[in-house]
């Protein structure tokens, strides 16, 4: 899957996940994050991909992915005018973790447009300071309504 191995965990209501192979979830301070998965996949209701992978800081970062009959497909993220956590931060084709796994018939070259948790505000499970300056951990529930969100704008453009 990338130079990042991960174990697949049971797909539940047509969403895959994944979690890291190796131990990195070690350092991090205990909380609600041990128990999610790192790597999440699914078909949005908007039709379009959705993907959430955990950073090596163990914030999560929200995706979705576009194809070429998108008219923004491969475009720059900040000339897109959308609204997600923190702004768009991301912008490219299937790399490394930031890929999904196609099912039969669907896109292999997706381009992928998205955001991460990690900004001002924003708690971080690799470092024990962030609780000391109130800031929120974005749990996998609240990326995974940042995503739907994108989707619908991002299919919203297509129309």
């Amino acid at each position: 899957m990338s130079e990042t191995q991960f174990l697949e965990r049971p797909t539940v209501n047509g969403v895959k996940s994944w979690n890291w192979a190796d131990d990195r979830k070690a350092s991090f301070r205990p909380g609600e994050w041990m128990n999610e998965p790192d790597k999440m996949q699914w078909k949005t209701k908007a039709g379009l991909d959705g993907l959430i992978v955990r950073n090596s800081n163990g914030c999560l970062c929200g995706y979705v992915g576009i194809g070429p009959q998108h008219p923004n497909y491969q475009k720059k993220y900040d000339d897109l005018h959308v609204s997600c956590h923190g702004g768009l931060t991301y912008g490219d084709m299937c790399q490394g973790a930031i890929c999904h796994v196609p099912e039969p018939g669907e896109p292999e070259h997706l381009y992928w447009l998205g955001f991460d948790c990690a900004h001002s505000g924003d708690d971080s499970p690799s470092h024990a300071h962030y609780r000391e300056w109130h800031a929120t951990y974005r749990d996998i529930d609240y990326v995974r309504d940042e995503v739907e969100s994108l989707a619908e704008q991002l299919a919203a453009l297509s129309n």
